[in-house]
């Protein structure tokens, strides 16, 4: 359970002042510089990772600490699950929304909380994940003409904005659609995830590193949702059993980011609501407990897996990649002033 991180975002967004907002100013000057640089990397005048280093430098000079961890020990991994914290695309939607919103209704003049977008986690992270590093995005995000886009304006943005997540060579996840059944929609979507994440431990087996968010939206409480099932019951068959019978490193990692102090609503956004506190994202490594490794090796056949077997092993390691998260999210939070 998680339930203790929504306390505690609530109780450090119940002592914030005035003195920790970023002035507005400030704050569209961070906007306005994302917005340079993500051109800028569209245009191949500058790397992703050169957008990043400047991007923190803007959050530093706003009071925001950028810390990023674990460069190092990011070198040799191959997959890597994260968490992904924000106002979702639809956060109306999210029945704690409201609630979440309402905490920093006193920093506005009437009441109306202005949103930032989500996505800064994924944008910092590239500066610790090795630089090959494919993440799986939904394809709506490489988009460059998305249809619901009105105004010359509106589409310049959207086009830049796919420009710049395609030069980090994604592995795309579509949507069924909408106009779907509901229960064929949950089956679409079920079997798209699985295919997808194939291909993901196909790319990482091959070396190239992969990214992954397994909760499949945001939190905007900052607590970890539920993570998806396919992810961990593909890499039980198609990536973990052949690397633990050949003793081979398994060389995954936990991608954990504390977005919910500085950017609680998110970020990238001229009005939204920034405050002078820390963002970390801290890359470790993890492995499921031997007795899981044990498990995987002596219940899963690797000519002919059964599913039963791979769906009980698969929920059990997405448990412990769960609970190892937010025990490591628990750890970045910033003490309570007493």
């Amino acid at each position: 359970m998680t339930s203790d991180i929504v306390d505690h975002y609530r109780q450090l967004h119940a002592g914030y002042t005035q003195e920790d907002l970023v002035d507005p100013a400030t704050t569209k000057d961070i906007a306005d510089s994302y917005t340079l640089t993500a051109i800028r990397v569209a245009l191949h005048n500058l790397t992703v990772n050169q957008a990043v280093s400047l991007l923190s430098k803007k959050l530093e000079q706003a009071g925001i600490q950028v810390r990023l961890l674990g460069k190092d020990a990011a070198k040799s991994m191959k997959l890597i699950i994260a968490n992904h914290q924000g106002p979702s695309d639809d956060p109306e939607s999210d029945r704690d929304f409201p609630e979440v919103r309402s905490r920093f209704e006193r920093f506005t003049q009437d009441g109306e909380v202005p949103l930032g977008y989500g996505g800064m986690e994924t944008m910092l992270a590239r500066a610790i994940v090795p630089l090959r590093t494919r993440p799986v995005l939904k394809s709506e995000l490489t988009d460059r003409f998305p249809s619901d886009c009105d105004g010359l304006v509106a589409k310049a943005k959207a086009f830049i904005k796919a420009q710049l997540i395609r030069r980090t060579n994604p592995i795309i996840f579509e949507r069924p659609s909408k106009d779907l059944p509901k229960k064929e929609a949950i089956q679409a979507a079920s079997k798209e995830k699985t295919d997808v994440y194939r291909k993901v431990c196909s790319v990482a087996n091959r070396g190239t590193p992969v990214m992954f968010y397994s909760e499949g939206t945001r939190s905007v409480t900052g607590a970890l949702k539920g993570f998806q099932k396919e992810p961990f019951q593909v890499m039980v068959t198609d990536y973990l059993r052949q690397r633990i019978q050949n003793r081979e490193p398994l060389d995954i990692g936990l991608a954990v980011a504390n977005m919910g102090e500085a950017m609680p609503l998110g970020g990238f956004r001229s009005n939204a609501l920034l405050f002078k506190k820390p963002i970390t994202i801290d890359v470790s490594s993890w492995e499921p407990s031997q007795d899981l490794q044990d498990r995987i090796v002596s219940e899963i056949d690797p000519h002919a897996p059964d599913e039963r077997a791979v769906s009980q092993i698969g929920r059990s390691l997405l448990r412990e990649a769960h609970d190892e998260m937010g025990r490591r999210l628990r750890g970045l939070l910033s003490d309570i002033a007493s």
